[in-house]
């Protein structure tokens, strides 16, 4: 039928030109052509649907329709390209031999194949043409997955907001991000507004901006926590491994002739080390010969390791260099202290003084950080029954200077005697139990000539050894911390608000991923 109409559309087009070809330009023969081309073969007419009418109507039509398939409702290539999935299962049918079935008019190979490739050049021929189509794309809601990744990729913290969401369905294809699956009803909605909330209370506000903590931070004990625990990460990530910068200087010291133009810097570099530091050690350990005391032995130790015989090598020189470091550190330095203990009290009086103390010498040298206290035991003493008749006991103390080739002293703390070998734990028991006597308090009973000449209560440099009343002197120096912590504190709140509402505000265009409209912006400000 197609071809009837055609050539009849063909007679007339070519009738209206020789009607009129006197009277219109070439241009409109050419026009007139195109239009004659209307009725364009159609593959499906010549190639499937012959074999369809002779070998499969018979059983699926539109009264018997076996296995619920008409093939007669199909008669162009849109209706097969608009079927595609069911025109795939016919090419299988016929591929596998199942169409037509046994008992029925069989084609000849040639015609099924031929049949086969005319409907996949139908059905190529439309994906060619829909390549990189998608279809129609619904708006919808970002799925529980989308959402977490959304807000840690905002703030920095994997917070999984819809924890508590219910799972997001999955559409027809298996997947669930698809619109047709992702709804949104009022319980969902609440819950957004509950995940907003939730998000807001890890908020941080600091001096230049905001941040995000891992947790809430609504409460002070939680802000502190956040705190603590941010100076424990700090200075877990910052761990120094000594013996890596002496092997890198040791190394460095008795590098080869090609490599005597790379500068310290760009060698701590290439051992993934700090610079700064590596070249404080090297100059250290070169200049340690020129002093006295432990920096003396510390350089003779460095000068002894020989040239490294390989770069695995460390010899027992090198070894005998980091005992001697670590030595003098636990000699000679200040213990480590805890300072933070996570979720401990690290905020009462005694324990801020404390820190403050350490933190007041860690960057500089006194002599008072070098103090080591030991308590000692001395041989036992009986008590004289007449003063009269009493013996002199000596009690001889030899203290080695070690590494100091200096001036020292030593503070004898409140010597005592004692019924028992332990410190009393409190009044009573100083009183009752141990019955002490200070040494100042026997010796002026029985020798005042010898007191006079120790001068206890007398720092050897002159001051007073112990404060009048320590526990006032402790109590207001916190408080004078207090009050300047809280003047600093009021000063760095005004100069954060703006950097926060700032930081705020970015925040909101970054989520919005947009710039705010004025009454949003007035909106926020105002918060």
């Amino acid at each position: 039928m197609n071809r009837s109409i055609e050539s009849q559309v063909s007679r007339l087009c070519y009738g209206f030109i020789m009607l009129h070809s006197r009277h219109f330009h070439v241009v409109i023969l050419l026009l007139v052509t195109g239009l004659c081309s209307v009725g364009a073969a159609d593959d499906y007419v010549d190639g499937v649907l012959p074999y369809v009418q002779k070998y499969c109507v018979e059983c699926h039509n539109e009264k018997t329709h076996k296995g619920e398939l008409d093939l007669t409702r199909f008669a162009t290539e849109a209706d097969v390209t608009a079927n595609f999935r069911r025109w795939d299962n016919i090419v299988d049918f016929i591929q596998n031999g199942e169409m037509s079935p046994q008992g029925a008019k069989q084609p000849v190979i040639v015609e099924s194949n031929a049949v086969v490739s005319a409907v996949e050049k139908i059905l190529l021929a439309e994906a060619v043409k829909h390549a990189g189509d998608r279809g129609v794309i619904l708006p919808r809601r970002l799925s529980n997955t989308e959402y977490d990744a959304a807000i840690r990729e905002l703030t920095g913290v994997d917070i999984k907001p819809t924890k508590d969401f219910p799972a997001d369905p999955a559409g027809g294809e298996g997947f669930d991000n698809t619109g047709e699956a992702l709804g949104t009803s009022p319980n969902l909605v609440k819950k957004y507004l509950a995940a907003a909330q939730l998000v807001a209370d890890h908020l941080v506000l600091k001096p230049d901006g905001i941040s995000f903590a891992p947790f809430p931070v609504t409460s002070y004990n939680e802000q502190k926590k956040f705190t603590e625990l941010a100076i424990i990460d700090f200075y877990e990530s910052h761990h120094v491994d000594t013996t890596k910068y002496l092997e890198a200087a040791w190394r460095y010291r008795y590098r080869s002739d090609d490599q005597r133009d790379v500068t310290i810097g760009q060698w701590a570099t290439k051992s993934e080390l700090s610079g700064k530091y590596l070249d404080l050690i090297s100059q250290t350990l070169n200049q340690a010969s020129t002093h006295s005391g432990f920096l003396k032995d510390l350089g003779e130790a460095w000068n002894s390791v020989p040239t490294p015989a390989s770069d695995s090598d460390r010899p027992a020189e090198f070894q005998a260099l980091c005992d001697i470091i670590e030595f003098g550190r636990h000699v000679l330095s200040a213990p480590e202290q805890q300072l933070i203990n996570a979720g401990a009290g690290n905020w009462p009086i005694r324990h801020l003084d404390f820190r403050a103390k350490v933190a007041a010498g860690r960057d500089k040298f006194d002599r008072s950080l070098l103090t080591s206290e030991k308590l000692l035991n001395i041989l036992k003493v009986n008590a004289p029954k007449d003063v009269a008749t009493a013996e002199t006991f000596s009690v001889f103390i030899q203290i080695d200077p070690a590494f100091s080739a200096g001036e020292n002293y030593v503070i004898v703390k409140r010597p005592l005697f004692s019924l028992a070998t332990n410190q009393p734990n409190n009044e009573k028991d100083e009183t009752e139990n141990h019955k002490v006597q200070s040494l100042r308090s026997v010796l002026e009973r029985s020798n005042p000539e010898l007191l006079a000449t120790l001068n206890f209560g007398r720092h050897p440099q002159g001051s007073d050894s112990e404060s009048p009343n320590p526990q006032f002197d402790l109590i207001h120096g916190f408080f004078e911390q207090i009050r300047a912590g809280l003047a600093l504190q009021n000063e760095s709140m005004k100069l954060a608000e703006q950097h926060a509402l700032a930081n705020i505000e970015q925040f909101a265009r970054r989520a919005f991923r947009r710039e705010l409209r004025r009454e949003e912006r007035e909106s926020l400000m105002s918060l």
